[in-house]
């Protein structure tokens, strides 16, 4: 859905803030925009995410910055149902309570609004917050550190 909203030009306000900096990233400029505030900006003097850089990189191997920020959103949110999914199943649930979990968690609205209409940098750390969680209930404590510390970029 989110490709097909951007080839319509049909992407919000935060789409092109992030694909911005995404390609200005790519262009070694930094993560600078011109939609904070209506002038540029660099991003991290507003939010702390350091994902952006190696999103920049990665955008040449991917199509661009468009394509690159929509192919992470949805890796991460496929992340975050299948850490949900073995989360659910680590604790004894039945596969049928861990398919519930990950269908109500697929129906929280700022992630179905994430999956249909924008894209939003707080999706991306979604997988290193449960993964820490699901180390820690399996005794990887040193692990569980790093994806928390992770989660922070």
């Amino acid at each position: 859905m989110q490709w097909s909203r951007w080839k319509a030009g049909t992407q919000g306000l935060d789409f092109g803030m992030f694909s911005q900096i995404v390609y200005n990233c790519q262009q070694g400029k930094g993560a600078l925009s011109s939609l904070i505030n209506w002038r540029w900006e660099h991003f991290l003097t507003h939010h702390f995410s350091l994902f952006y850089y190696p999103l920049g990189y990665l955008a040449n191997f991917l199509g661009g910055a468009e394509l690159c920020l929509i192919f992470f959103h949805a890796l991460a949110i496929f992340c975050t149902q299948l850490i949900i999914y073995r989360l659910v199943r680590f604790l004894g649930e039945p596969q049928e309570t861990a398919l519930l979990y990950v269908s109500l968690f697929t129906l929280l609205p700022s992630i179905r609004i994430s999956m249909l209409w924008e894209v939003r940098d707080e999706i991306y750390a979604l997988p290193f917050l449960l993964y820490a969680i699901l180390s820690y209930l399996r005794g990887r404590h040193l692990v569980a550190i790093s994806s928390l510390l992770a989660s922070y970029l």
